[in-house]
């Protein structure tokens, strides 16, 4: 599933990047309301005193996927850590506690799939590669580099909202007991 090499993704404070989630769609916050805050963990490092989370992230058949699972479960990641480790594996990562929304703002940064551990499962519940163009647009406009207008950041914007809908009524079904 995972390639012989894995990337460190990392991810500072909201207001240090210009790209974050929830800048480019105002109505983040509102969309993942109270599932935001759930806890989730992953592999990487922190740097709590500079707001840093670094999520290791893995080539996999489908491309790039950061792999998490509930906070409080016994289930590890299975595919990450009890099979062969790729040639630059970090022995010092450590299993970190993120949020929800943190996952979701880490897979628009790094353009990769959101995948969650469930039983013996894994589960897709975003996949922020379809984005590119999004992403590569919003860049543009946001940064003065393009002559668009509100029409195109209106169409970018309503588009991620829906498919961050999605990702939460996904998140929601495979989370339920």
């Amino acid at each position: 599933m995972c390639s012989a090499s894995d990337m460190y993704q990392s991810l500072r404070h909201p207001h240090d990047f210009d790209m974050d989630l929830t800048k480019v769609v105002p109505s983040f916050d509102r969309i993942v309301g109270s599932l935001a805050t759930v806890e989730l963990y992953t592999y990487g490092s922190s740097v709590p005193e500079a707001s840093l989370i670094e999520v290791a992230c893995w080539m996999t058949d489908n491309g790039l996927a950061a792999f998490f699972g509930l906070a409080g479960s016994d289930e590890g990641l299975d595919p990450l850590v009890n099979e062969v480790k790729p040639e630059d594996w970090d022995a010092d990562d450590e299993r970190l506690i993120v949020s929800f929304a943190d996952a979701l703002r880490v897979c628009w940064i790094y353009q990769c799939s959101f995948m969650l551990r469930r039983g013996n499962e894994y589960k897709t519940i975003w996949d922020s590669r379809a984005f590119v163009q999004h992403f590569e647009g919003l860049m543009h406009l946001r940064r003065g580099w393009s002559c668009a207008g509100e029409n195109e950041l209106s169409v970018y914007q309503n588009s991620l909202e829906l498919s961050l809908v999605s990702a939460c009524i996904s998140f929601t079904r495979h989370t339920a007991k």
